[in-house]
Formats: structure tokens, C-alpha cells, sequence
């Protein structure tokens, strides 16, 4: 069995078997409903939207869901051309499609997945004759955080990983992330994402704190860096749930409209 790298926060010894039957209760009841094809689709637009809300407000972005609505439903231009919170809102939306289509894939966390995650539009704005690969991509990394990055997603990959339950794993993913800080900014958005990819995974949303909980973030990282992972556990824990409510009241409004 491998061992986690060094410094990796280490996982509660605490089962969380409540939480996780409490996710799985509100999953049951999301799966009751039947929903449509067409449902699902308003659904999974629903997500993207407020996980974006969600990642640009702890970023110290605020933006309404109409805001983001607008822009995602606007042409999309020519990523180059963005600036302010326009770029930060399309980046945001085309990185949770960028873990959607990993889970769809059954992708592994790699840290070209993580530089996609990071920052989607990358290669898109990369001007002839510059480099559009990884070595690209590392302009805007500091030295040799990308080594890190990578021992930590072959480690988990790895069965000792596996083994873990999605909210242990999404919450190490995080924490390890924010501790390398391989970007000069977006780590959290970044983190969360990668995160996200196990919580998704297993069947739930993505990582979306709402404002009412993100006061909790920083400090919940904060333990963790400590190494103990349980605020944070418990906080994606909470936000899972309060996110799945959040869908199973949009898609009754949907049913309602029929």
C-alpha cells in the first residue's frame, strides 16, 4: 500500500457514516423524482451556475446568478478578447464542464486535468508561435510545484486513495492543492474543482459553498493545513446536502411549471 505524501493532512479516524447516509437520503430522493431528460439539463445548468457563484465568491468576486445566467447564455467570444468579471465568470463555468466531461470520462486527477480545470481557455488563448503544452501552461506556476502536484494525483490514484470516502478524498484533494498553490492565482477555484471531481464521482453535486457557510472556508483550511481534516469534512458535508435541497426545490419548480 502507498503511503500519502509527506505533509498530507491526515483523515479523521471518526466515521461519517451519518453524513454520508444523510447525502445518500437526499440522493434517493433527487433519483424518486424521475426527472426528464430536459429536467436534467435545466438541473445540471442549475449547478454550473451556482457553483460558479459560489467559487467567485470566495474568490472576493461577487456575482448574482442572473449575472452569470446572462453570460452564459450570451455568444461566447473569442476567450482572448475577456477581461474583468466576464473572464472570471466564463472560466469559472467552462471549469466545472471541464470536471463534468472528466467524470463522464472516468478521468483520473492529472495535472494536465488540473491546469484544464484551472484555467480552461489556456491553449484557446495561446498566440501562434508560443507554446500551448504543459511547459506553456507553467509560465504562471512557481518552480517545481507541478512535481508536487503530480506525486500527489499518482498517489491518488492509487488504491489506499480509493479506499477513502468521497468526502475524505474531496477534502484532502483541497487542502493538499491550497498548500502547493501550484497557480499564482485561482488556486481555489482550482482546488475546488479537482475536489469536486471525487463528490461527483460518487454521485453527488460539486463542491458549492453557499454564502450562508463561507465564513467557514478559510479556518476550516486552516485546520486542515493543521492536519486535522474533520472542519472541512464537515463542512463539504453540510454544503453537499444544502446543494442537493437546493436542486430537489429547483427541480419541483420545474415540475410545477409542466
Amino acid at each position: 500500500m502507498q503511503r500519502p505524501p509527506k505533509g498530507l493532512p491526515l483523515v479523521p479516524v471518526t466515521p461519517l457514516h451519518e453524513a454520508i447516509n444523510r447525502i445518500g437520503a437526499k440522493v434517493a430522493e433527487l433519483a424518486n423524482m424521475r426527472l426528464g431528460t430536459s429536467e436534467q439539463a435545466s438541473i445540471r445548468v442549475f449547478v454550473e451556475r451556482t457553483f460558479t457563484q459560489a467559487v467567485l465568491g470566495l474568490s472576493h468576486t461577487e456575482t448574482s446568478i442572473d449575472q452569470i445566467a446572462a453570460t452564459q447564455e450570451a455568444p461566447a467570444p473569442d476567450p482572448a478578447t475577456l477581461s474583468g468579471p466576464e473572464l472570471k465568470i466564463r472560466r469559472a463555468l467552462a471549469s466545472i464542464e471541464v470536471v463534468e466531461q472528466a467524470v463522464e470520462h472516468r478521468a483520473a486527477l492529472t495535472t494536465d486535468l488540473l491546469r484544464k480545470i484551472h484555467d480552461p481557455f489556456l491553449d484557446e488563448a495561446s498566440q501562434p508561435g508560443q507554446p500551448n503544452d504543459a511547459s506553456g501552461a507553467e509560465r504562471n506556476q512557481p518552480a517545481g510545484a507541478m512535481v508536487r502536484v503530480g506525486a500527489f494525483c499518482q498517489w491518488a490514484d492509487a488504491d489506499s486513495f480509493k479506499e477513502l470516502n468521497a468526502l475524505e478524498q474531496s477534502a484532502i484533494v483541497v487542502l493538499r492543492l491550497l498548500e502547493i498553490r501550484p497557480f499564482e492565482e485561482g488556486n481555489i477555484g482550482a482546488a475546488l474543482g479537482a475536489g469536486s471531481l471525487f463528490t461527483m464521482r460518487a454521485g453527488w453535486p460539486p463542491i458549492i459553498i453557499p454564502r450562508s457557510l463561507r465564513n467557514r472556508f478559510n479556518p476550516a483550511v486552516g485546520e486542515g493545513l493543521k492536519m486535522n481534516t474533520r472542519p472541512l469534512i464537515d463542512l463539504f458535508a453540510e454544503s453537499i446536502y444544502d446543494t442537493l435541497n437546493s436542486i430537489i426545490d429547483f427541480a419541483r419548480t420545474l415540475a410545477s411549471r409542466k
